[in-house]
């Protein structure tokens, strides 16, 4: 049997199918970690997200989207990377949002842990 390739998978995700949305991210699950790496270390100042949670959360982002076309492996990563990107905004308004309920930055590193839950 042969190995799906990318564009085999991109089109059976985009169709529906849950088993090639897992199979895809399965197949580009380190390069997608080394990139969630990258996306905190360049904009994740001050986000309590880690890496595998970040990608995580994309993978739930994207494998949920309905019209996300993607023709080629680049596109794809490049739209992974727009999402991990928007994840880790999202995250750093909500703490904000929890800080400024406070009236002042957390100081100590266990009141930022008490601000994140």
């Amino acid at each position: 049997m042969e190995k799906p390739t990318f564009s085999s998978l991109v089109a059976s995700m985009e169709s529906g199918d849950r088993v090639a949305s897992d199979a895809l991210f399965a197949a580009l699950y380190e390069e997608l970690h080394r990139m969630a790496r990258r996306e905190l270390a360049r904009r994740g100042s001050g986000v309590t997200l880690g890496a595998t949670t970040l990608l995580h959360e994309a993978y739930l982002d994207i494998s949920v989207r309905e019209r996300a076309a993607f023709p080629d492996r680049n596109r794809f990563m490049a739209y992974a990377s727009r999402v991990m990107r928007g994840l880790i905004l999202a995250n750093r308004t909500r703490l904000a949002s929890l800080y400024s309920a406070w009236g002042r930055q957390p100081r100590s590193p266990m009141q930022r842990l008490a601000v994140a839950r």
